[in-house]
């Protein structure tokens, strides 16, 4: 075995395999086995190491994927497992960026083809209040004319999307580039394959098992008779949701929208409260009247949670202004 201050060459006329020191380099010697005269090339240089392959930062990466998700199962006869059982659209799964020819052959070509390895499209695995809001806001867009609305549901079996061929409604899938009408939860899995919400994302079972009913049983039971009231907390929350009509539908979302909304404003206070404190206006007020000493952080933390409290009336302002139009 060759050390560092030795390396091995071939003669050029026999082959054989000569181990030489690297001070001799450029001797002129006679091969042990041709006799051959030659001369000692010079020593091969040391190959460099390739650079360490550093793992994906979450923080830096674009194109980083959390593996780790927690699976949400739906519950026996809701509304997820009536979607997985019709064959809904389900979250697009990660193909391989290369694959191998028929057979491995390309492997072992001397002319290997190259291929442009694609970078993953961010998935989402969990919906936060604010993708939850920024869903039900694009869904109302998407539905907000009556011509572009589909009831849930049609002889008792749940509908998500729809085209109008020659006069009449024809059920596509929810994802078809000719649909042009959409249900309340058409609407939303329509929402969930757009931004790439995986199947399993935290919050999603929820949100069509749990948070789309209690909206729609909140509008089914605003202004109406005890009797109805009573009738409609007795049914399944699929029948009533069949039974939404248009009007319902968008004062349902109505409801989604408020509750969002709250939910990002207290998960707003809650972080400001923790990194700033919770010192208001008049609570700094109250200080200098009783000329105790206010410092520069108390100030700017008063100010901040001030001008939250105006954005939080301008997003629903807003809110109001679209749903009017």
């Amino acid at each position: 075995m060759a050390t560092k201050t030795e390396f091995k060459f071939n003669c050029p006329t026999c082959g054989q395999h000569i181990l030489a020191a690297t001070e001799w380099s450029r001797r002129r010697v006679n091969c042990p086995s041709c006799q051959t005269k030659l001369t000692i090339p010079a020593p091969p240089k040391e190959a460099k190491k390739p650079a360490p392959v550093l793992p994906l930062n979450p923080a830096t990466h674009p194109n980083y994927i959390n593996p780790v998700v927690r699976v949400e199962l739906p519950v026996k006869g809701s509304t997820a497992a009536a979607i997985q059982a019709q064959g809904a659209p389900a979250s697009p799964k990660t193909s391989p960026a290369v694959q191998p020819a028929t057979g491995g052959r390309n492997l072992k070509s001397k002319t290997p083809s190259t291929v442009r390895v694609q970078p993953q499209q961010l998935r989402i695995a969990v919906l936060t209040p604010e993708i939850k809001l920024d869903m039900v806001r694009a869904v109302r867009r998407r539905i907000a004319n009556p011509s572009a609305w589909l009831p849930d549901g049609i002889k008792g079996a749940y509908t998500y999307a729809a085209k109008v061929s020659n006069g009449e409604t024809v059920l596509v899938d929810v994802k078809s580039p000719e649909a042009t009408r959409f249900s309340l939860i058409g609407a939303f899995l329509l929402e969930f394959h757009l931004r790439q919400v995986v199947r399993a994302a935290i919050g999603r079972t929820k949100l069509l098992d749990q948070e789309i009913p209690d909206a729609v049983h909140e509008v089914l039971t605003t202004n109406v008779s005890d009797e109805a009231r009573e009738r409609i907390e007795h049914s399944p929350a699929k029948e009533n949701l069949m039974n939404l009509s248009h009007p319902q539908c968008l004062a349902a979302l109505d409801v989604l929208e408020e509750r969002y909304s709250q939910r990002m404003d207290h998960v707003r206070a809650e972080a400001a409260k923790q990194f700033l404190g919770s010192v208001r206006l008049p609570d700094l007020v109250k200080k200098l009247e009783r000329k105790a000493r206010v410092t520069t952080e108390e100030v700017a933390t008063a100010l901040y949670l001030e001008l939250m409290d105006v954005r939080r009336r301008l997003d629903r302002l807003e809110s109001r202004i679209a749903r009017d139009r």
